[in-house]
C-alpha cells in the first residue's frame, strides 16, 4: 500500500488558527481573502472543533479554543514527503491538554 503523506489540496505546512470566535474568523477570511469554507465540525457545546478554509491554493484550519486554554498563537501542521517509521504518514503536532 502506498502512503500519501500530504493529502490532496494540502501543502507541506498547513496553518492552524486557534480562536475564541472561529465562526467570526471564517466570515472575516471569506470577506477579506475570498476564502472558501470546506468543512466545519461543531461540537455539542456549540464550539467549532475543526474547520477548513481554502485561501487561494492553501488550506487554513481554524478551531475554537477550549475555555481553559490561554490565548494561543497560530500553529502549523507540518507533513513530510518521506514518512518515517515513527510517523508512517503525516506528522501531527501534539494536542494541548
Amino acid at each position: 500500500m502506498t502512503v500519501k503523506p500530504i493529502p490532496s489540496g494540502y501543502h507541506t505546512v498547513t496553518p492552524w488558527i486557534i480562536s475564541r470566535d472561529t465562526a467570526g474568523l471564517i466570515d472575516y477570511l471569506k470577506e477579506a481573502f475570498d476564502a472558501e469554507e470546506i468543512a466545519r465540525v461543531v461540537g455539542d457545546d456549540g464550539r467549532i472543533g475543526h474547520a477548513e478554509v481554502r485561501i487561494g491554493d492553501s488550506i487554513v484550519m481554524p478551531f475554537d479554543a477550549p475555555p481553559h486554554w490561554p490565548p494561543t498563537p497560530p500553529s502549523c501542521a507540518c507533513t513530510s514527503r518521506t514518512p518515517t517509521p515513527r510517523t508512517a504518514g503525516p506528522s501531527r503536532p501534539a494536542v494541548r491538554p
